[in-house]
């Protein structure tokens, strides 16, 4: 086993060299840091629409937020509204290209949420006892 008695000197230059690159490993730290501090992880709530309501506890109340790569996420459970209508509207940025037909869990069975380019986002199918949204996500 070698035994370290004596720390040799480091030459200036490589002292200088080592203290150079520290630095700027510190300020790529500090740039990073502060683009994710930049990045918006704020959750809208929707506004809901014809009777739709957010469940309550202790689901999530319907929102979403979009990501700095252009991917919109849902999460939350609507109740009480009526199927086939629409439970909320998307901002312009937040809007799919297409229309979107997306499988949700609606009262234990199989739902339907269609996202219209329009940024309508309509249970199409399933039941108002409750109505998940929760792990929708889209490209914009």
């Amino acid at each position: 086993m070698p035994t370290f008695d004596r720390i040799p000197e480091v030459p200036t230059e490589l002292e200088n060299y080592h203290w150079s690159f520290l630095t700027a490993v510190k300020d790529t730290i500090e740039k990073l840091v502060g683009y994710f501090e930049s990045i918006d992880d704020t959750w809208i709530w929707a506004i809901l629409e014809n009777s739709w309501e957010h469940y309550g506890s202790p689901y999530s109340p319907v929102r979403y937020r979009k990501k700095p790569n252009n991917i919109v996420y849902f999460t939350g459970v609507a109740k009480s509204g009526t199927v086939g209508q629409t439970l909320f509207v998307l901002p312009v940025s937040y809007r799919p290209a297409f229309d979107l037909i997306v499988p949700v869990v609606s009262n234990g069975v199989l739902g339907v949420c269609t996202i219209k380019a329009t940024g309508e986002v309509e249970a199409t199918s399933g039941n108002n006892t409750y109505f998940s949204l929760d792990g929708i996500s889209f490209q914009t």
